[in-house]
């Protein structure tokens, strides 16, 4: 069973796919305080699906691999992007 006071503990969350239920639980998670927006990542093949996180001041990756890297593989991950 999912409680909330098992969500408290994170420092971060990564969705990988931006829907409905993604775009949900982050503003749940912001709503009760539980995370802050610059907590999120996401990513999603759709820019619009980015775009809404980034309505709401939550992270839009470019790919699978910034949501759930560290940020120096996301730094390494980007360099190979642009290459």
């Amino acid at each position: 069973m999912f409680r909330m006071a098992d969500v408290k503990m994170l420092k971060r969350v990564g969705f990988i796919g931006a829907g409905q239920m993604a775009e949900a639980l982050a503003r749940g998670f912001i709503a009760k305080g539980v995370l802050q927006a610059g907590d999120i990542t996401a990513n999603d093949p759709s820019n619009e699906r980015k775009k809404v996180f980034q309505s709401f001041d939550a992270n839009a990756a470019a790919s699978n691999v910034e949501v759930g890297a560290p940020e120096a593989l996301r730094a390494r991950a980007r360099r190979c992007q642009a290459a």
